[in-house]
């Protein structure tokens, strides 16, 4: 029947459609087992870290993720602007998450944070702990290390850029595309149809 033909078309079609699996734009390795650079902040004293990316084309983040000894309290994502000096400059999108101290072991931490969508250049992740926050760090000297990582603390007015010689300053940093939506089954009965 005619009904018949468009549910059997529809469940060819919805057989044949690619499936698109999240891709990994930026994935520099894991780093030390432990210790390296310290994000903290404790209302007097603080100490943020910054990681650079460049992308040929447009892109979108769904997925960061930090290898770090998670520190505890609030940590404040951002993707931030590359500035004329190669530093962290304007704030472009940023997410907050509450962390949990998990021992002094480094592992991949992953942050969330939706949709943050640009054209191809040159970018900053920076990790910017809130007041009361303890404990963490980004231990460095990954495989494959990015054009530039950088600190904020507060003896300093402004970011500053690790040496292309520290390895300790070589921070883990992994950034996904966001997950594709769940996959509708599109096969319908033929009962499912009004005829007209």
């Amino acid at each position: 029947t005619f009904t018949a033909s468009i549910v059997a078309a529809l469940a060819c079609a919805a057989a044949a459609a690619p499936s698109h699996a999240q891709t990994t734009l930026v994935d520099t390795g894991p780093g030390n087992a432990s210790g390296g650079y310290s994000l903290f902040n404790s209302g007097s004293s603080f100490n943020h870290l910054g990681a650079q990316f460049a992308l040929s084309e447009a892109f979108t983040i769904g997925t960061i993720q930090a290898w770090m000894v998670r520190p505890s309290g609030t940590l404040i994502v951002k993707l931030r602007a590359n500035s004329g000096g190669n530093l962290p400059d304007a704030e472009l999108a940023s997410a907050s998450f509450p962390v949990a101290f998990a021992g002094f072991s480094a592992q991949w931490t992953s942050f969330s944070v939706g949709n943050w969508s640009q054209p191809a250049g040159t970018y900053w992740i920076t990790f910017e702990p809130t007041a009361g926050t303890t404990g963490g760090s980004m231990p460095g000297n990954v495989p494959d290390p990015l054009p530039a990582t950088a600190f904020l603390t507060d003896g300093n007015p402004d970011w500053v850029l690790h040496s292309s010689g520290d390895a300790l300053g070589r921070y883990g940093l992994q950034l996904i595309t966001p997950a594709p939506p769940d996959r509708i089954d599109q096969t319908l009965s033929e009962s499912d149809w009004v005829e007209l």
